[in-house]
């Protein structure tokens, strides 16, 4: 038995999983090389073909390849293992690899795809290729990005997610030969049926599935990661939800604190006012507008409806730490009384049509603003794309 440990962080979905879009890679520089590392030969494996074995050899550092786009999985190692640099834990390092297929439904990553086999053969070899450095590998979690090509629809999509987390984490769990389950860390995706359509309701279903379980977190919506093009985040969006993944992974597996995003509670109506109660963060403070980085939206984000759409949103304030007021331009008339938020806003060069601006800020600091990049210089949690019915 080594008496080490490396933590594997296993990315696994679509292109926002990888190397996906056309923006230039920063960080090709090896940085903490003595504890992030993936498989010296590949660090990146596709859905088209099957990794052999004979393939994945080595451990080496970490660092984006320079003609590819930035990786998330990148980002995450280097926030990472700044963060443990403050801890004393010696005998730790990060495994880090990426699985991903761009363009692909749910389906592509299920049980006997090409998807899911590359995943289960990363678990595999870099137990063996660990184990020869003197290290144990223990997969902490596998972080989940995909959604954008559905299937499109809220209980169909809860229904295949579910079906593959059942499964998926029982499996890496077995072939790792560890104890517990990894945890599945989930980001919301963006995508809209065009730019003041429909929401697809995948990102609804995925808020669906974790709050059911224990093994899945919800770390938050994408919609505050600036894009490069029409979907893919760019390279300093990356850089962001690095530091988000880290932060949330740091406060469930290393302070083995519970977590979950900024989220609706509860909408109460009382005439044309609506009350909107939230369940804040870990470490975040009361909520706040964001009127400084995500592009502006109307009504911060927020929409009303109802079956006979008898109304609009006249304005929006914060009232309290954790509650924001509604106030309707007229009393509504209709059904189905709903409050909705990031869905639908008007298009944005460089940003998701699906946002708001309402986030809950820390005092953790970005570790690439302090590297001298151009992202905020602390991380904040945003809210969730929700969707409330009203009381």
């Amino acid at each position: 038995m080594a008496s080490k440990i490396a933590e594997s962080v296993l990315f696994f979905g679509q292109s926002n999983a990888g190397p996906g879009g056309k923006e230039s890679p920063v960080l090709t520089s090896v940085m903490h090389g003595d504890v992030l590392v993936s498989f010296a030969s590949r660090r990146t494996l596709y859905g088209l073909e099957e990794a052999r074995f004979s393939e994945l050899n080595g451990i080496g550092p970490v660092a984006d390849h320079p003609q590819y786009a930035a990786m998330p999985a990148t980002a995450t190692g280097f926030a990472l293992s700044n963060r443990l640099k403050t801890r004393c834990e010696p005998d730790l390092m990060y495994f880090i690899c990426t699985i991903w297929h761009g363009d692909s439904s749910i389906a592509a990553f299920g049980k006997n795809t090409t998807s899911w086999n590359n995943l289960m053969s990363c678990v595999l070899k870099s137990k063996s290729e660990l184990r020869k450095s003197g290290y144990d590998n223990v997969v902490r979690a596998v972080v989940f990005i995909q959604g954008e090509n559905g299937p499109w629809g809220r209980a169909i999509y809860r229904a295949e997610l579910t079906k593959l987390l059942d499964v998926l984490l029982d499996d890496v769990r077995d072939e790792n030969g560890q104890p517990d389950n990894p945890i599945a860390l989930v980001l919301q995706t963006n995508k809209e049926v065009g730019h003041l359509g429909p929401s697809t309701n995948v990102e609804l279903a995925q808020w669906d599935v974790v709050q059911d379980r224990r093994d899945a977190i919800l770390v938050g919506p994408m919609y505050h990661i600036p894009v490069s093009d029409n979907i893919h985040s760019s390279t300093l969006g990356r850089m962001m939800l690095g530091d988000l993944i880290a932060l949330v992974y740091e406060t469930v597996i290393s302070k083995r604190s519970p977590f979950r995003p900024l989220h609706p509670i509860s909408a109460e109506r009382q005439d044309r006012r609506i009350l909107v109660r939230y369940g804040l963060p870990p470490q975040g403070g009361p909520l706040c507008w964001d009127e400084e980085w995500v592009a502006p939206s109307r009504n911060f984000g927020f929409t009303y409806g109802d079956s006979e759409q008898s109304t609009e949103i006249e304005s929006v304030r914060i009232v309290g730490d954790a509650e924001v007021e509604i106030l309707l331009k007229d009393s509504p008339r209709g059904n189905a009384k709903t409050i909705r938020y990031a869905q639908g806003q008007a298009p944005t060069a460089g940003w998701s049509s699906a946002r708001g601006q309402l986030r809950s800020g820390t005092a953790e600091r970005s570790y690439f603003h302090d590297l001298g990049y151009a992202v905020p210089e602390f991380i904040s949690h945003y809210c969730i794309r929700s969707e409330m019915p009203v009381e």
